[in-house]
Formats: structure tokens, sequence, C-alpha cells
């Protein structure tokens, strides 16, 4: 898909520089991190996105990843009917045009 993901975290996948597409942050680049140890059983529970904004978001909160990122709780719906990367990837964009 040509983004650059690592799964340098235990337990969780890295997309470094992701460009928000869509939403008053579009334009933005971050990156974004992924639960990944159960993939593809189930889905994650969230986003959690290295970036400045987003504190006064619904249901954001601190990540695990450090101060510099935040926990975005989301739920990916159709998991069973599609867990593909494109999938995943359309997720990410829906939770980062709502930003």
């Amino acid at each position: 898909m040509g983004l650059d993901a690592t799964s340098e975290r235990q337990g969780f996948t890295t997309v470094v520089g992701h460009l928000v597409a869509l939403g008053r942050r579009a334009g933005d680049v971050v990156d974004v991190a992924l639960a990944d140890s159960d993939y593809p059983l189930t889905p994650p529970a969230g986003v959690h996105i290295r970036a400045t904004w987003g504190a006064d978001r619904p249901n954001v909160s601190a990540s695990p990843l450090g101060v510099e990122w935040r926990y975005w709780s989301r739920r990916l719906t159709d998991w069973r009917g599609n867990s593909s990367p494109h999938a995943i990837i359309a997720y990410v964009n829906k939770v980062l045009a709502d930003a």
C-alpha cells in the first residue's frame, strides 16, 4: 500500500508519516499505531495517534506508547466481513477525518 509500517513496539504496528486526508486536520502528517498482537482474529479497539492535538475530542485518552501519543477509542465495524489492510487504513482515515 506504500506505507512505512513497522512492528518495532511489542504488540503494535506503527505507520510513520501518515497523511491526514480529510477533516479539520487535513494536510497534517501523523504517526499511527494499532495493536497487532492477535491480528487478524480481532479488530483493533482503537487507534493510537502521535500528534499534538486531539485531547479535546470525545473518547480520547492517554496512550501506553508515551506522552506524545493519544489513544482514540473507536470501533472498527464489519471486521468479520473484511479484515484486510485496506479496511484497516480506511478505518484509520475515518478516525482521522473526525479528529
